[in-house]
């Protein structure tokens, strides 16, 4: 099981957003070179911000590091801009956006309509 506290959300220059479920994982996965030229912010679902290095050479290992900075205010404005951008008028929360990316949701969230249905599943009928 997943636990919360240990997934990263990590969004690229281009405001893409790749999620990990564990520091271990996006260590593994993240380019060294990308993380040695700042191309990556990274937070946990609660809005703590989280250290990506690597060495100088750009080459080789990432380390993520949880801070004890918070910045879930910029956190939800960069969820904001990455859910604008897949056609959604209504943006989800960390949690929500977490439980949906690692379902493997994605594919289908660029379908606007199925979108549409998940966000407003709790709109009153008309």
């Amino acid at each position: 099981m997943v636990h919360p506290a240990d997934v990263i959300l990590v969004f690229d220059r281009d405001e893409e957003l790749m999620v990990f479920d564990s520091l271990q994982v996006a260590e593994e996965r993240l380019e060294p070179a990308g993380v040695a030229s700042s191309a990556y912010a990274a937070y946990t679902t609660d809005g703590r911000v989280v250290d990506l290095l690597t060495s100088e050479e750009a080459n080789g290992p990432v380390v993520a590091l949880r801070t004890e900075a918070h910045d879930r205010r910029e956190l939800e404005r960069r969820l904001a801009h990455y859910w604008h951008r897949h056609g959604s008028r209504t943006v989800l929360s960390p949690e929500e956006t977490v439980r949906l990316l690692l379902a493997g949701e994605l594919p289908r969230l660029r379908r606007r309509s199925w979108l549409a249905r998940i966000l407003h599943h709790d709109a009153p009928a008309a």
